[in-house]
């Protein structure tokens, strides 16, 4: 028969993952920060984070008039690191092509994007819980610039007719990217 874990230990292990995790996160670091701000825009655009962490979109977010929710793929870049606290790193995003996707259900999508949008993330400084702006970019934008780029900068997504944009306009973005497509 399986044992279960000694009393108090699931607590304990799950109180002790909690606080690693902040602590990682407010010590910028790389991957749990890019996890990080997938929960920063679906609080900012009232939408939802998808749990299946292979998914080729990472938040759901309901918009009236559409029959399923805007899928958003996040991109993140840091400008510090924890390995490198005091080092400038520029911005860059990979956006290199995938090779297959899959749904929150682990459905298999094929080849290419699946997403409604992408949503590039900055955060400059060395605090969380500020310096985070936005580049907001459709589906089609980024398709279309492949297979040239790898990688992008802030200058190649404002070739790509991106502006950059605010926690506080965020949402209002996405909504403009995603209605001026869909309209032509």
């Amino acid at each position: 028969t399986k044992q279960p874990l000694p009393p108090g230990v699931f607590d304990a292990a799950m109180d002790a993952h909690r606080r690693i995790t902040e602590e990682r996160i407010r010590g910028l670091y790389a991957r749990v920060r890019a996890v990080f701000v997938e929960s920063i825009i679906a609080e900012l655009v009232d939408g939802e984070m998808i749990l299946n962490p292979n998914c080729a979109w990472d938040v759901n977010m309901p918009l009236a008039g559409w029959q399923r929710p805007v899928r958003i793929q996040i991109k993140c870049s840091g400008e510090r690191l924890a390995r490198w606290p005091d080092k400038i790193i520029p911005a860059s995003w990979e956006v290199d092509g995938p090779k297959r996707g899959r749904d929150e259900k682990f459905e298999d999508l094929g080849r290419g994007y699946h997403c409604d949008v992408f949503v590039f993330a900055r955060h400059e400084g060395k605090d969380i819980d500020r310096g985070w702006h936005f580049y907001v970019l459709s589906k089609e934008s980024v398709e279309g610039a492949e297979p040239a780029i790898k990688a992008i900068k802030p200058l190649g997504l404002e070739g790509l007719g991106a502006k950059r944009c605010d926690p506080t306009n965020l949402k209002a973005r996405i909504i403009e990217v995603v209605t001026r497509n869909d309209a032509g």
